[in-house]
């Protein structure tokens, strides 16, 4: 390794030249994949390179582990970039000693260089953290020898043992900082051997390779063999998907083995949780593809003519950087098997079992059972959705009581520990506080998630409403739950980015036209707005469904304006693209009171707001507000209830619908 890319092309030059070496130069002049064809050359036991050059900006982030002799063409002048250097090979996968080799000129400054890092710092033979910590209090005479400028003996011999001396008194420190008893308590070879095995028993048993090779097929990804245990996988000409998850547009080679993947970085190493398998499994499990299907089978003991009905509902908490809340709450798979009279055949029947004596059945037989049955399959998915929901509450109870407990009693022996050990910090308690109030809240969102289908279907059961506008759905349209609105009886327009917001708009019958977002949205706008046009027996009616901006305060540098522009979008849509004589609808929690009624916290509490900047009913906030009414729209909620102010009509998901519909 050196500094340039100027000077690896000439080592490459002249070990080809003076000596017949086959080497390849691996710098930042080159493309990335000529980097990766440099690296694939020299990771080869055959006919491979026998030497790579690499430049100090080129090979960051390039590990070469099964190399065991490193040369250093010249030194950094930096610790870190030199700790860099050797841990390209010295990391794990790297099974003999690394040598390190510095040529050098006597008397010049690079032999000062390296009586620095080898007498000083110690930094050739031992990994440490000290050397940037030492170099920042010596900067002076580092500096001098960047120049070229060489100090006299006695002065650099002194300099060598004040080096020594820092970097000492350095890891004196460090060690200070150590817990030895934490450090004890922690690794406990007899859990961890268990850990370990129990991973490996998970791998063996969940084969990865099948099940991708299955993944494939169904979704028309190309795969082919590019050697023993790798893969070449490319997007298919006939996908069923517009992109496969974790899957660049110019495709992968990846590999099966750890063994193979540590000495090709060119490759990618798949496992359960690389993001292409992970998004494997995501698609399976939130994609229409694939998720319903018609069967017959026998089965001894159930009567000929017996229609059961197979549904999966899954529970998962979100990944949360940090916190672990799945090891708390797996995701979990709950099984209905039942017949229209809600006989459970779960337990008797086995998935394998089932799919082993299932056969296909004429598409056009299934269509005329679907529907001929829809009514009886529809109800019964409802009972099976409230069986699940109560299962799954029942999880999260239990998963939020063990996350609890052991985080608590992580605080209580910490704190402990502190009363006699003062290097227990604050901030190691405040983080466990904090896991404990992020776990809880995560735990919260899946089962607010899980019971909102309930609470959806609630309001469908009990009112049957002809539109239904969801606002913040937060989930991006391909992860859209379609299935599950569909299975109410609805059709649904969605629109959704990667983040927050999101909406989507319900309706019994398909509009004859969808807008998404204001039409002068660009690709960035928040995803905000979703319209549809239907045709009624009356004549047409344009729904307008929106998650209109809280705004926050008015001196708020980006809320604020965003409100205030939302709400000049609309208009301006009403006013260029409907007419007051049109039948329009415009749903969605306004995040303002048009009127005193509508505030309900009291007048002090009002003032208070007011004069703060609070947003909900500023001036101009009802300014924009009559804009609306001036163009032709009516508050509705104030049409039917001109005189109360107990009544509000905004609820979200975790509240108990079922005692607000009314």
């Amino acid at each position: 390794i050196c500094h340039s890319a100027d000077r690896a092309r000439d080592i490459v030059e002249a070990l080809r030249t003076l000596r017949g070496i086959n080497a390849s130069a691996f710098h930042e002049g080159l493309s990335i994949i000529e980097r990766d064809r440099a690296g694939a050359w020299f990771a080869e036991q055959e006919n491979g390179a026998q030497l790579l050059a690499c430049s100090e900006i080129g090979s960051e982030g390039r590990n070469f582990q099964f190399a065991h002799h490193l040369v250093l063409f010249d030194l950094p002048a930096n610790p870190d970039l030199l700790e860099q250097r050797i841990g390209r090979l010295d990391r794990i996968g790297q099974s003999e000693q690394v040598k390190i080799h510095f040529p050098y000129f006597a008397d010049s400054t690079d032999a000062l260089w390296q009586q620095w890092y080898h007498e000083g710092l110690n930094a050739f033979e031992h990994s440490s953290a000290i050397g940037g910590l030492v170099a920042a209090q010596q900067q002076d005479m580092l500096e001098r020898l960047q120049a070229g400028d060489q100090p006299d003996i006695a002065e650099w011999q002194q300099f060598i043992e004040a080096t020594a001396g820092l970097a000492a008194d350095q890891r004196k420190q460090m060690e200070a900082g150590r817990d030895r008893l934490l450090e004890f308590n922690s690794h406990r070879p007899d859990i961890a051997a268990k850990v370990i095995d129990g991973i490996a028993a998970v791998e063996q048993e969940l084969a990865l390779q099948p099940y991708l090779e299955q993944v494939f097929d169904c979704f028309g990804v190309d795969s082919e063999e590019h050697s023993e245990a790798a893969l070449i996988i490319q997007p298919g000409d006939h996908m069923h998907v517009g992109a496969f998850p974790g899957l660049p547009e110019d495709g992968m080679t990846a590999t099966f083995s750890r063994d193979i993947a540590q000495g090709r970085e060119d490759f990618h190493y798949l496992t359960w949780e690389h993001p292409l398998v992970i998004g494997a499994l995501d698609l399976a499990l939130s994609g229409d593809h694939g998720t319903a299907v018609v069967s017959a089978t026998s089965i001894r003991g159930i009567p000929t003519g017996t229609v059961m009905v197979e549904a999966i509902f899954t529970l998962q908490a979100r990944r949360v950087p940090g916190l672990d809340v799945r090891q708390f709450l797996p995701m979990v798979s709950l099984r209905c098997l039942w017949d229209y009279k809600k006989r459970d055949y779960g337990q008797h029947i086995s998935p394998e079992v089932l799919a082993d004596r299932c056969e296909n059945v004429d598409i056009d037989v299934a269509r005329q059972l679907i529907e001929h049955q829809r009514e009886s399959i529809r109800t019964l998915l409802k009972d099976m959705a409230r069986w699940a929901r109560a299962q799954q509450s029942e999880l999260v109870d239990a998963a939020r009581s063990e996350m609890n407990q052991r985080l608590e009693v992580e605080l209580e022996r910490l704190e402990g520990l502190k009363q006699v050990n003062p290097s227990v910090r604050d901030e190691e308690l405040e983080e466990i506080r904090l896991e404990m109030q992020v776990g809880n809240a995560v735990l919260d969102e899946a089962e607010g998630k899980a019971a909102a289908d309930g609470q959806l279907q609630a309001v469908v059961d009990k009112h049957q409403p002809d539109f239904i506008g969801l606002q913040e759905t937060k989930v991006q349209d391909k992860d859209f739950p379609l299935q599950a609105v569909e299975a109410m009886g609805y059709h649904v327009e969605f629109h959704g980015g990667k983040t927050h917001y999101g909406v989507a708009l319900m309706s019994k019958q398909a509009p004859v036209s969808v807008q998404k977002g204001f039409p002068d949205d660009g690709e960035e706008a928040q995803r905000r707005m979703v319209m549809g046009t239907f045709e009624t027996a009356s004549g047409p009616v344009t729904v307008l469904n929106g998650y209109f901006p809280q705004g926050e305060s008015r001196d708020h540098p980006v809320k604020f304006p965003a409100k205030k522009r939302f709400y000049a979008d609309l208009l301006s849509y009403l006013q260029t693209r409907l007419s007051p004589t049109d039948r329009v609808v415009v749903m969605g929690d306004f995040n303002i009171a048009p009127v005193d009624q509508d505030i309900g916290i009291g007048p002090d509490n009002a003032k208070r707001w007011l004069r703060t900047g609070k947003t909900s009913f500023l001036p101009e906030e009802r300014e924009w507000m009559g804009q609306l009414e001036d163009w032709g729209l009516r508050d509705t909620f104030r049409l039917k209830y001109p005189e109360v102010d107990d009544l509000f009509s905004w609820f979200d998901y975790r509240s108990d619908l079922s005692r607000l519909c009314r």
